[in-house]
């Protein structure tokens, strides 16, 4: 069995706001946290794009076609498993989710990591799109007014690079990556 990580003491319970954390902003303490916890998992993280997203909206759904609410509910019920696992048997788990419902996470995700103690990161993202906000002084200041204008093609490239430099300097080599709302496109940034 892995030994518990330094920044984590046995038996402390971590308050709520220290459970859930932006990725964009963490400080050089955090910062070294996850860089420990990506090294412990030899690079690897997972992600998982807008896990709540049919709960957020209404979608149409053809008739036969599993429903849009037991998609949410699988994406959900995998994303809570892994965040009950103890810190030193999940990789981190970061979650993407929409400026309109970002504040919505500490409710859908509290009890289990108070369960477990660990701790989910997040990416602020744009509406049904999940590049970054990559702002960090708005995402401080909860700004997100410029982010329903359309995205030229070179600011979105600057997003996607700006994070995906954040995850090379984290120390990320591999990603686990789920979700929904996620369209792929030709890369952009520099392979992990």
């Amino acid at each position: 069995m892995p030994e518990t990580p330094s920044f984590y003491e046995e038996g402390e319970v971590l308050p709520p706001a220290l459970r859930i954390r932006d990725l964009l902003t963490l400080s050089e303490e955090q910062k070294n946290e996850f860089r420990n916890r990506v090294q412990q998992f030899n690079g690897v993280i997972q992600i998982t794009i807008h896990p709540f997203f049919h709960e957020q909206v209404e979608v149409y759904v053809q008739p036969g076609v599993e429903s849009a609410g037991a998609t949410t509910q699988a994406i959900s019920d995998k994303l809570n498993k892994l965040l009950k696992l103890p810190v030193d048997k999940t990789p981190p788990v970061i979650i993407f989710e929409s400026y309109q419902h970002i504040a919505d996470l500490p409710g859908k995700l509290d009890s289990t990591l108070q369960e477990s103690n660990n701790i989910a990161y997040t990416v602020t993202t744009r509406i049904n799109d999940a590049t970054p906000v990559n702002d960090e002084a708005n995402i401080q200041q909860g700004n997100y007014s410029e982010e329903n204008k359309r995205l030229d093609l070179d600011e979105e490239k600057r997003r996607w690079e700006n994070l995906s430099n954040i995850l090379l300097d984290l120390g990320v080599k591999n990603i686990i990556l789920g979700g929904q709302q996620l369209t792929a496109t030709p890369s952009i940034a520099p392979p992990l």
